[in-house]
Parts: structure tokens; sequence; C-alpha cells
């Protein structure tokens, strides 16, 4: 079974979703509270609609930022749809795949409202991917996997912003 049937099965298959989405809302306020959270991530795949929307209004409520995580045109339009989100994270790997494209965020960015930030995820390996995704214009950047695999992580960090003295 493919990661996004998973997210989408464990979505659609919720025989308790009222006492699920409860805990969701508790936890989150746990967190806030106790670790001094400052933004949440709500993953569009994992969420049915009122998982989203509440959630959503709650971290809104909480003054959290809430950056809202899509993969394809289908969730974009299922987000901007049931919220009105002010951060868009696309994440540029195929949930079926695992296959990066930096394409994804900007082939999606054109269906995302001025004014609505959109991060670009997954797959960002230099700073040529970042001029790239500037040019489509794309200014907030997720890179995990590109730091975290690094030998010198500071020295990463300066490559991917243009500090280094090499755009490696």
């Amino acid at each position: 079974m493919k990661l996004r049937d998973v997210l989408i099965n464990s979505a659609e298959q919720r025989p308790r979703a009222g006492v699920r989405l409860a805990l969701h809302l508790i936890l989150l306020v746990a967190f806030v509270l106790l670790f001094e959270f400052a933004a949440v991530l709500l993953i569009v795949a994992a969420l049915d609609e009122r998982e989203l929307t509440e959630l959503y209004a709650e971290a809104r409520a909480l003054d959290l930022d809430v950056l809202v995580e899509v993969h394809d045109e289908e969730e974009l339009a299922r987000a901007l749809e049931e919220i009105d989100p002010d951060i868009i994270g696309i994440n540029n790997r195929d949930l079926d795949t695992f296959v990066t494209d930096i394409g994804t965020s900007v082939r999606l960015r054109n269906n995302v409202p001025a004014g609505c930030v959109v991060v670009a995820e997954s797959g960002i390996r230099n700073r040529a991917d970042i001029e790239y995704l500037q040019q489509a214009g794309i200014g907030a950047f997720l890179i995990g996997e590109g730091l975290v695999t690094a030998p010198d992580a500071g020295y990463r960090l300066r490559q991917f912003l243009g500090v280094a003295g090499d755009a490696g």
C-alpha cells in the first residue's frame, strides 16, 4: 500500500472521527501551552474536511501560524475551498513514488492566491534550485535532507543562501 493510500484511507475510515478530532484539538492546545509552539503543520492529505477546518480555526484562534501542506492540484483546491490559508506549503515529494520534483511548486504556485505565502518543500538540493523557485515567485523554502545529510550544516546553509563563495 502506498503512503498516499494510507493517508487517504485513514482520513476516510474514521468510525470515531469526533473523538479523533477532539484529541487533535486537545493535543494542539497542550503543545501550544507546554512547548510554546508558534506554528503548526496541517497536511491536507491526512485530514478530512471537518478536521482541516476545525484544526485550522483552532490554531488561528490560538494565534498560531498554520502551514497548510499540499502535494497536488486536488489538495490545493481543497485547501483553498475549505479554509483561507495564509501559508501554503507545496511538498514536491510525490506520495506514490517518493520522487521529488521542484517543478511541482512552480506549477502549483500559479493557483495560489496573491498574498498567500508559498513555501517550497522537499527536493531543494542547491542554490540553483532556490533561484529557480524564486524566479517563479516563491520566497520561502523548507529544506531538510539537504541540511541534515551535509557534513557541515552551517556551511551548507550558507551555500543555499548564496553567501559561501560557492553556489554548490
